[in-house]
């Protein structure tokens, strides 16, 4: 299990901000690997306002040969293109977000009263594939548990708050 998973987005905002190539995410995850981080984490938004499905791809094909020393995490919410993406370059975990039309960054973890129906399948099929599933949740027990009953192998806590 990674200690610390560096997620790049950042670089990819100030990237796509200039309207140019740089700074490379590809870049910055050589340097994290380089560095001895024991894990990367990609956020691709709908709205591909920083990482994108084709940075997802490259970091994925960067990190394959890396495969069981470095993790790769992507992260979002379940809708059916990230979902697709995440079938496709298989990483080590996906973690599910919940996620609020206009948000600017996460603004909160699945609660515990979140039907188990919305995800329970998604997840099932995530872990079949052979892909850890790890829930965004907020820092109580309730959604802890509720993270639990639903199969999830891990959970990231929302510790905005």
């Amino acid at each position: 299990m990674a200690a610390l998973s560096v997620n790049v987005n950042k670089v990819a905002t100030v990237r796509n901000s200039r309207g140019g190539h740089g700074p490379s995410v590809l870049a910055a995850v050589r340097a994290c690997v380089e560095a001895g981080a024991p894990g990367i984490t990609v956020h691709p938004r709908a709205d591909a306002r920083h990482i994108t499905a084709t940075d997802v791809r490259e970091v994925a094909g960067f990190l394959a040969p890396f495969r069981g020393r470095v993790e790769f995490n992507i992260e979002g919410d379940p809708r059916p293109d990230l979902l697709a993406l995440v079938r496709e370059v298989r990483p080590d975990q996906c973690t599910l977000v919940p996620v609020r039309p206009g948000e600017v960054t996460s603004e909160a973890g699945w609660p515990a009263s979140t039907p188990k129906a919305a995800l329970s399948a998604e997840i099932a099929a995530l872990r079949s594939d052979g892909i850890r599933v790890s829930l965004f949740v907020d820092p109580e027990p309730g959604p802890i548990r509720w993270a639990a009953e639903m199969g999830a192998d891990r959970v990231e806590l929302y510790t905005e708050p």
